[in-house]
């Protein structure tokens, strides 16, 4: 414990001209062949410093996101600090690109570190398929007319590597846009089983002139395999050791979709004096009546029924000139349409009632309606002919003959009421001026009680977890791993101790939450600090493990951070 103590206050003392000597940086990266709209990493470490990055400006790429992350470690007494600088790198252009130098300022001092060429070529069909993962975006059509649906695809091919996938939705500028239900399917290319996802969006154009929908961004987590190192020693980290986690990690991958064009065009003047109804599609128009003869004070369901697709919500038919012998009650639109990826397909149906009340000849006129259909590029007429029925002497009356489930009321006696949602919630009592400043909330005796003791419970428990044991739920397994710990045997080598300690800390785990380490880290976010300590321990640990350059008292202190991560955990 001395040495610890006097180590802690050597560092305290130094650590300010620590990094002065052996100040380094080296640039890296997990690739150096590249594909565009297909990101790669690169990684600055920084080796006993701990200074500022100075990006330069470098053609060709996109930088998506950066992180840091520190390590401090502990070897033979000497102390080597690196901090690494990661960044995710998009290319957008073809040819070589050069990365880098970064400059990196600590304090008066600073460095550049090295640079690398990446040579960046064009994406086709088959590259995402041989690495697991690709992106594609499609648009049905990227000349459609205002008012027009197309269909927007993003289509993510992947095989069986690809852990997890997410996206960032594009943005859809000029358009009304409306995600559909996802398609799945699997498909074997070149013997290998992929598994396509169809993400699909109907876009309904509102502006003319050119745009462009910018690629999909889609970020996943793939099957990295562990490696191990000829001489039996890990390549990479304690936490990808089998003992402690699966038999592969996940590596984090970025690809983006291309990029694409449109032209979204005006609709084509046109000199027909028909009504517009504001529909770009196709649809078909007619209208009739239930009865021919009727007599006075009985009434006739008169329909104009639309029908088609395109954008039929839109629809607009004009006021029909109605004959004053008559009266006539509209009804509310019959809307059975349902929406598709290529706009709304189905059927609009317009109802009226109407009540003659003398006997005569009579005619409902017709009406001439237009729509542009963009598969025929031009305009459409459709022409609705005129209807006539006969009405005779009859001895009922408009009271005794409608059935008033099948049209509406006359306009002057329809009693209009405004609905609100009722607030359920709050309730207004009428109250005396002044009586909610008098009267006080009546606590009686037991409920102060009941909420001291939950106030000194509440207390307790956070005086506890702050200032006592840190660990309140500790429980008998916790306690037996304690002292497994406690009984390592003394004539054990120090491999053979650092070994058990890894082998002891595993099986706490996976008693106490079912899973090894490494997936542990993955589902529980806990105090980073705690996290950082651990790791850096267990790296240490490991290391230890094959060297045996250690003392017997310093492994005591081992035992002692071993003990202390299990009561934390």
């Amino acid at each position: 414990m001395r040495k610890f103590i006097w180590s802690v206050f050597v560092i305290l003392i130094f650590f300010p001209f620590y990094n002065l000597y052996g100040f380094e940086a080296f640039l890296s990266a997990d690739r150096t062949n590249a594909v565009i709209n297909e990101t790669f990493n690169i990684k600055i470490t920084l080796k006993n410093g701990d200074g500022s990055i100075v990006v330069p400006e470098m053609e060709g790429i996109e930088i998506v996101s950066c992180s840091t992350s520190s390590n401090i470690s502990m070897i033979n007494g000497k102390f080597d600090k690196t901090k690494t600088y990661s960044y995710t790198i998009l290319p957008v252009k073809e040819g070589k690109i050069k990365v880098g130098p970064f400059k990196i300022i600590d304090g008066k001092k600073s460095i550049l570190t090295n640079s690398i060429i990446i040579k960046v070529s064009k994406s086709n069909q088959t590259s995402g398929e041989t690495s697991g993962l690709s992106v594609k975006a499609v648009l049905s059509d990227s000349t459609p007319y205002i008012s027009e649906y197309i269909e927007y695809k993003i289509i993510i091919t992947s095989d069986d590597s690809v852990l997890k996938i997410g996206f960032d939705e594009p943005e859809f500028k000029g358009f009304i846009s409306e995600r559909k239900k996802n398609r799945t399917y699997s498909r074997i290319i070149n013997g290998r089983a992929f598994q396509i996802t169809e993400i699909i969006y109907s876009l309904l154009p509102v502006t003319a002139g050119k745009g462009v929908i910018p690629g999909c961004r889609v970020e996943a987590s793939l099957k990295d395999a562990r490696r191990r190192s000829s001489n039996g020693f890990p390549s990479d980290s304690f936490f990808g050791d089998s003992f402690f986690s699966r038999a592969y990690t996940a590596k984090r991958k970025i690809i983006f979709s291309n990029k694409t064009d449109y032209e979204i065009k005006k609709l084509p003047e046109t000199d027909m004096t028909s009504f517009y109804t504001n529909i770009t599609g196709k649809i078909d128009a007619y209208a009739e009546i239930d009865k021919k003869d009727i007599y006075a004070n009985d009434f006739i369901n008169y329909k104009i029924v639309v029908e088609g697709s395109g954008n039929l919500s839109d629809l607009k038919l004009p006021e029909i000139n109605f004959s004053d012998k008559y009266k006539v009650y509209k009804d509310k639109p019959e809307i059975k349409t349902h929406k598709t990826s290529h706009g709304e397909r189905g059927k609009i149906i317009n109802k009226y009632a109407i009540v003659p009340s003398k006997p005569g000849n009579f005619e409902i006129p017709g009406m001439k309606l237009k729509y542009f259909n963009p598969d025929e590029d031009k305009w459409k007429e459709i022409i609705i002919n005129k209807k006539s029925f006969q009405v005779k002497q009859g001895k009922g009356s408009v009271h005794e003959n409608i059935k008033p489930e099948k049209i509406i009321p006359p306009a002057e006696s329809i009693k209009v009421e405004k609905k609100t949602q009722p607030l359920t919630d709050i309730i207004f009592v009428k109250k005396d001026k002044g009586s909610f400043l008098s009267k006080q909330p009546d606590f009686n005796v037991f409920f102060k009680i009941y909420f001291a003791v939950g106030f000194l419970m509440i207390f307790a428990l956070t005086f506890r977890m702050y200032f006592g044991k840190i660990n309140i739920f500790s429980h008998k397994k916790q306690k037996k791993y304690l002292k497994q710990i406690d009984l390592i045997e003394n004539n054990l080598s120090i491999r053979e101790k650092a070994a058990e300690i890894k082998s002891i800390f595993n099986s706490f785990l996976m008693d106490k939450y079912g899973e090894g380490l490494n997936l542990y880290f993955e589902k529980n976010d806990f105090e980073n600090d705690i996290k950082k300590e651990l790791q850096d321990y267990i790296r240490l640990l490991e290391k230890i493990e094959f060297s045996n350059e250690i003392s017997d008292y310093e492994f005591s202190d081992l035992q002692k951070q071993i003990k202390y991560f299990i009561k934390r955990l």
